[in-house]
């Protein structure tokens, strides 16, 4: 690990910012340095900066390099400096090595989902069988209700060498997520196409985590990485009827899959905290609507 990427883990980029005085509001936003920026225009995350202003962009050390203007390696010993880090990246033999390569964790992972899901589906089917009730009179028991509810077969069809691949879903009932992911399959991932400094580029809508309107503009924020689109906010809608966004606000649309939590604010309002760590806020007019597709009853 060299020095720039023991920074970069180590400190974000609304951490630096905000130890070199610069003022981040709730949202991420501040007045940017690098021009005379009246109303916030800097857009801070964990991984990177973007100004929809004067296009400056980067990551924290790329931030420090430009605020006292100084080459990247002299931002990087400034932040370990001002930051108490060691500014020497550690030896290869002290570094911790993954146990085994990712493809193959990754395999390792997709079987035992495979195998949870296997051994949850054999449990309903018993379930459905053990609990069911005796005459119409009986009380139906809770267990029977969601083997019920749940037992969804998907099966593959393995093809012979002149057939195509067929996947066949049998469900008790077509629930919305069964429709958005039998959607997907049909018809493939929704793309957009974005614009940024480096030029145009196609967005895949599953990356995107919001989309926000900013001076009259369209971006759409990715993990680490900022677009402009063309389409307006109601137009989006349309377009991603299907997919897990929602608004939550007048001037930003989420993506509730990158959501990992979310906790009451002020004046009726929600925050959400998205899987990159950034906080965006939900309307309390979005409120009720965003419980009801998180499956929230309180």
């Amino acid at each position: 690990m060299t020095i720039y990427e023991t920074i970069k883990a180590a400190i974000s980029v609304k951490q630096a910012a905000e130890h070199y005085g610069l003022k981040v509001s709730h949202n991420g936003m501040a007045c940017c340095p690098f021009h005379n920026d009246r109303h916030p225009s800097l857009k801070l995350n964990e991984d990177y900066f973007f100004c929809f202003g004067c296009g400056a962009k980067g990551d924290v050390i790329d931030l420090v390099a430009r605020l006292f203007n100084l080459s990247s390696y002299e931002a990087a010993q400034k932040l370990a400096l001002d930051f108490g880090l060691d500014p020497k990246p550690p030896t290869a033999a002290a570094m911790v090595k993954p146990k085994r390569p990712y493809i193959r964790q990754f395999r390792e992972d997709e079987m035992l989902c495979f195998r949870v899901l296997t051994d949850y589906l054999h449990l309903l089917e018993d379930w459905k069988v053990r609990y069911a009730p005796k005459t119409p009179e009986d009380a139906l028991d809770d267990r029977f209700v969601e083997a019920c509810q749940m037992h969804c077969h998907i099966e593959y069809i393995r093809p012979s060498s002149d057939e195509e691949d067929e996947i066949i879903f049998r469900c008790h009932t077509l629930s919305d997520d069964m429709d958005r992911l039998i959607h997907r399959l049909r018809y493939g991932e929704i793309k957009f196409t974005g614009y940024d400094e480096h030029g145009i580029s196609t967005i895949v809508a599953s990356d995107i985590y919001y989309f926000e309107t900013v001076d009259n503009k369209v971006f759409a924020y990715c993990r680490q990485s900022v677009y402009e689109v063309k389409e307006r906010l109601y137009q989006l809608e349309e377009v991603i009827e299907e997919l897990p966004f929602m608004r939550i606000s007048k001037s930003m649309i989420v993506n509730i899959e990158k959501i990992l939590h979310i906790s009451p604010a002020l004046g009726g309002r929600f925050e959400a905290v998205l899987e990159n760590d950034e906080k965006v806020i939900i309307s309390r007019l979005y409120v009720p609507i965003l419980k009801n597709k998180l499956g929230v009853s309180r």
